[in-house]
């Protein structure tokens, strides 16, 4: 209301700052970002766009006017350096337009910046500053950069002050040299990926630093993620170098004792994937991964639902590896995967759907003995009818049992996904819906194969009938205890 709004506009006239050092306070330690004033926060058609960039330039603006104020930066400089914020920011790049001696201010900044205890330090102050200077100074900030490197109070944080200027050639020799002394932490190069930062690296030099991180204590990780964001950011074919150092930094992953904190790589790990794997060359090393993934899944030091998509990723751009990879490490390890079922472990659609059944087939067909039996462990052999609600047999289930030296040792394979392998109160229902399947395999010319389904339909017949029986004295019990 009207009378509300008064109010306001006297309480804004009383606490409204009436000298430079209120403004600065007020305002460049304020974590509000689209309005300075009552007017800004009562105007409803306000563009947003517009108000944050109206709040960043007068922000900026109170950086200019403080810089000729010397007095009143040495009040403010204490607390500048103990915040964080983007105003802070904003302002120090105001400090860095304003002022007539660059360097006496950076100096001023240093020196206070050793006076506050190591656990209350922040940078924001000396990131806008310098990213400021890099356009009116580039010399004096190729200068301070140079030091920084070496600088015992500033060289922790070198990353941060480098990622706040484009990174050029010699930015690039400045991050190989803080990654030789190992002064600052490898996760603060993980900046590289952020805000652009990489883009003014040529690939060669990125590949440059990715090896070198990649070899740090944690490094390997960073490396992974600069690696994502350098891809996501690409509109075009990725240049077979950047290809190249996705395969090699993938190849570098411990999948067996992978860490707890990086389990979840799934979505960074298959956009790497999906653009560094496409090409023929790529099939060795897909294949070395997904031995090595397989393996760790199969002694249960990492399930794949944790990586799911990963799996995914690599059946849609290098399938023939996929099967080499995983099928043949399952065959290889069978006394230990009688219960191991990938789709079972990635609680989604099997991956094995990712590649076409004629491709399937041919690979089979190249060693028919171990490797039809092999895909048989890991295939979803039927699907929901389209027209019906019964299973039925997928094609590809069809031609294996077609193809199959051993068809009685396929269909066994089968049957092993043959019931509902969840807890249902009509799990006798469920069931039935799974009686088409063999009454298709009845009818069968080959005997051995119509023989056995006979049989097992009688064993299945026995199994409804014992569900009901339970699901009727379950019921039965349910309907007395409400009586």
């Amino acid at each position: 209301s009207s009378d509300i709004e008064k109010r306001l506009r006297d309480l804004e006239k009383t606490l409204v700052p009436c000298n430079i050092l209120e403004f600065a306070k007020v305002h460049v330690f304020s974590s509000e970002q689209y309005s300075y004033a009552l007017d800004d926060a009562l105007d409803i058609d306000s563009n947003l766009d517009l108000d944050y960039q109206r709040v960043k330039d007068k922000t900026r603006n109170f950086g200019r006017q403080v810089a000729k104020h010397e007095e009143v930066l040495d009040e403010l400089l204490p607390e500048l350096l103990i915040h964080v914020g983007e105003q802070i920011y904003y302002f120090s790049q105001g400090l860095a337009e304003g002022c007539s001696d660059s360097l006496a201010m950076w100096l001023k900044f240093r020196n206070q910046f050793r006076q506050i205890p190591k656990e209350k330090r922040c940078y924001a102050l000396f990131g806008g500053f310098l990213n400021a200077l890099s356009q009116t100074d580039p010399v004096l900030t190729d200068r301070i950069l140079d030091e920084s490197v070496s600088d015992e109070l500033l060289t922790e944080v070198f990353p941060l002050l480098q990622f706040s200027v484009e990174i050029d050639i010699k930015g690039v020799s400045r991050i190989k040299e803080a990654l030789r002394k190992e002064n600052a932490p490898i996760w603060r190069f993980q900046g590289i990926a952020y805000g652009r930062n990489h883009e003014s690296i040529c690939d060669t030099d990125l590949v440059g630093l990715l090896h070198i991180i990649a070899l740090k204590t944690d490094g390997l990780f960073v490396a992974i993620e600069i690696l994502k964001m350098r891809i996501h950011g690409l509109e075009e074919k990725v240049p077979d170098s950047i290809c190249t150092a996705g395969q090699e930094l993938l190849l570098k992953i411990d999948f067996i004792n992978l860490p707890e904190k990086v389990v979840n790589l799934g979505h960074t790990l298959s956009s790497i994937i999906e653009a560094c794997f496409k090409n023929g060359s790529a099939e060795k090393n897909a294949e070395n991964i997904l031995s090595k993934i397989t393996l760790s899944a199969i002694e249960r030091t990492m399930f794949f639902y944790h990586i799911s998509s990963i799996i995914r990723a690599f059946a849609k751009v290098q399938p023939v590896a996929w099967l080499d990879g995983v099928i043949n490490t399952i065959i290889k390890n069978r006394d230990k995967v009688e219960d191991f079922y990938i789709a079972r472990s990635i609680q989604m659609e099997n991956p094995l759907s990712e590649i076409e059944d004629d491709l399937i087939l041919s690979w089979c067909a190249k060693n028919p003995t171990e490797r039809y039996s092999g895909i048989a462990t890991q295939l979803a052999p039927f699907q929901i009818s389209s027209q019906d609600d019964i299973y039925e047999w997928r094609p590809i289930a069809k031609a294996i049992l077609e193809k199959a030296p051993d068809s009685i040792a396929i269909l066994n394979r089968f049957y092993d996904k043959y019931s509902p392998n969840y807890w249902s109160t009509v799990m006798s229902i469920n069931m039935e819906r799974s009686l088409p399947l063999l009454d298709s395999l009845i009818s069968k010319e080959k005997v051995i194969i119509s023989e056995w389904a006979k049989n097992k339909k009688i064993e299945f017949l026995k199994a409804i009938e014992s569900w009901r029986k339970m699901e009727e004295h379950e019921n039965r019990n349910q309907n007395e205890s409400f009586e």
